[in-house]
């Protein structure tokens, strides 16, 4: 009996050993527990009172330093503020506004705006130069005119609107419409900086008065009225031509052998309208006919059936069949067959 009661005692022991263990290793119930405070991300933002904008658009990096929870501050350096002011212009951004922006951007988060109450972004820039301008047309000139040797445009005067103002970036400038063969005294033309980083295009316009010149053939002694000019008469020369490069001769050939039909000046160009081709062969006149083609050699005589001057062509009969043809004038006594 004995053995029995300490047996007893131990097994009650070691029930209430158990029961104790379970009460410390069962899972509390959900209401047992207290609910953890969730944290909203925070972050100061201290704007500096002058911002220098370096391009178009605006970034929070640049105008203000940020102090917090990484989760804020590591996205503040890409946040996009909107559009930077105009080379040299000024934009003035309030305590209040910028508030207004970061919690927008922001929305989950506790965002503070310290520093300057009032933040005045300014665009940095580069003032366009006359000389650079000058430089770029006398390029795009030298292109345009590099096949026309007998023409010559020189820039006697530049001017650009005062305060043409960039972005600090490398550019080029092109002058897009640019018709040389029009370009004589005083223009206004079209031009543009065309920046190589991708920034939007600035156009503007250039003040030019331009000296066009012209390789031209020119007396070399005053001729009067009726003088048929000779080769010996002409030379070239380089002419102030203006918007009347069109009505002078181009070419020595277009004067040799022709007529003034009124005086000229000497080492003066000629117009085209102040010389003419004189009649050489007369209506009626018995000429001489010759007829030279793959081998074949022939003469014969026509007769003239119109005036005409050295190289122009005018109809012709036989004097025996009356069969008419056509022939070009060579000298005074001598026509061809236009074939």
């Amino acid at each position: 009996m004995r053995k029995s009661k300490v047996s007893s005692k131990r097994v009650a022991a070691a029930v209430f050993g158990l029961t104790l263990l379970a009460s410390f290793s069962a899972p509390a119930r959900g209401d047992d527990l207290a609910v953890a405070p969730q944290v909203r991300p925070s972050a100061t933002f201290t704007f500096k009172a002058t911002v220098e904008a370096t391009k178009p658009r605006l970034t929070l990096a640049e105008m203000a330093e940020c102090e917090g929870m990484s989760q804020v501050c590591d996205e503040a350096y890409a946040v996009d503020f909107g559009q930077s002011p105009e080379p040299g212009k000024t934009l003035t951004l309030t305590h209040d506004k910028l508030e207004l922006l970061l919690v927008k951007e922001w929305p989950d988060a506790d965002v503070t705006a310290a520093g300057s109450r009032v933040v005045k972004v300014v665009s940095t820039f580069s003032e366009l130069q006359d000389d650079e301008v000058l430089a770029a047309l006398n390029s795009a000139i030298s292109a345009q005119l590099a096949e026309a040797e007998n023409f010559k445009l020189e820039i006697e005067r530049l001017t650009i609107a005062k305060n043409t103002k960039l972005r600090p970036a490398a550019y080029r400038i092109e002058f897009p419409g640019l018709n040389l063969r029009a370009l004589s005294g005083t223009h206004r033309i079209a031009a543009r900086c065309i920046f190589e980083d991708g920034l939007p295009e600035k156009e503007f316009a250039v003040q030019v008065t331009f000296d066009l010149k012209q390789k031209l053939p020119v007396t070399t002694r005053a001729l009067d009225k009726g003088e048929v000019i000779q080769a010996s008469d002409l030379t070239e020369k380089w002419v102030q031509v203006g918007r009347n490069a069109a009505k002078f001769a181009q070419k020595a050939s277009e004067l040799v052998g022709r007529r003034t039909k009124r005086p000229a000046q000497a080492f003066h160009p000629l117009e085209v309208t102040q010389v003419e081709v004189p009649k050489i062969i007369k209506r009626g006149q018995l000429v001489k006919l010759i007829m030279k083609s793959k081998g074949l050699d022939v003469s014969g005589q026509v007769i003239a059936q119109g005036e005409g001057g050295y190289g122009q062509t005018l109809d012709a009969i036989y004097p025996a069949t009356k069969k008419r043809l056509r022939v070009r004038v060579v000298d005074s006594s001598t026509v061809e067959y236009a074939f």
